[in-house]
């Protein structure tokens, strides 16, 4: 049985509608690290993290079925009247139908940034899985594992999908 994994991305995105006020300090924030609009999609556009959410997260055999979510209440550091921050995506797993592991992957992704401009509210994820026809239909699970660098917090997190 062969495995099609590709599971990297990773993008760094500063609100519109955020406001910078007065000049960044040699200062450290670091807010509680958490995962929001944890995501399963039909695709991705992985230039800009625009996705199609899969309806009732239910796939047909041969589909690729993608993975987003976003990382908030990571640290930001003010360097030098820059801002810093380091979010790594470090675990995700596959859970089949019987709850055997079908894949680990360790050491994803890395976003680490230290000039930008503005702090970012979020980081974005995403990574895929490409089913194969004698995939056995049923119920399987992502879970994954995100880190702050600067301040060793992580975050978990989970998705459930279909395959008919």
């Amino acid at each position: 049985m062969t495995r099609r994994w590709f599971a990297v991305g990773t993008t760094l995105l500063a609100c519109l509608l955020v406001v910078c006020c007065g000049t960044p300090q040699e200062e450290e924030h670091s807010p509680q690290l958490s995962i929001r609009r944890v995501e399963l999609c039909s695709d991705i556009n992985t230039e800009n993290g625009e996705y199609t959410v899969q309806l009732d997260a239910t796939f047909d055999h041969g589909d690729t079925v993608w993975l987003y979510f976003e990382v908030l209440g990571f640290t930001i550091k003010g360097v030098q009247g820059k801002f810093e921050c380091w979010t790594k995506f470090s675990d995700l797993k596959l859970y089949g139908p019987g709850g055997d592991r079908m894949a680990h992957l360790m050491n994803i992704a890395e976003a680490h940034e230290t000039a930008l401009d503005e702090p970012p509210n979020f980081a974005w994820f995403y990574c895929w899985y490409t089913s194969e026809v004698d995939d056995v239909a049923g119920r399987y699970r992502f879970e994954f594992t995100v880190e702050d660098k600067l301040s060793d917090a992580t975050g978990t997190g989970s998705a459930t999908f279909t395959l008919k």
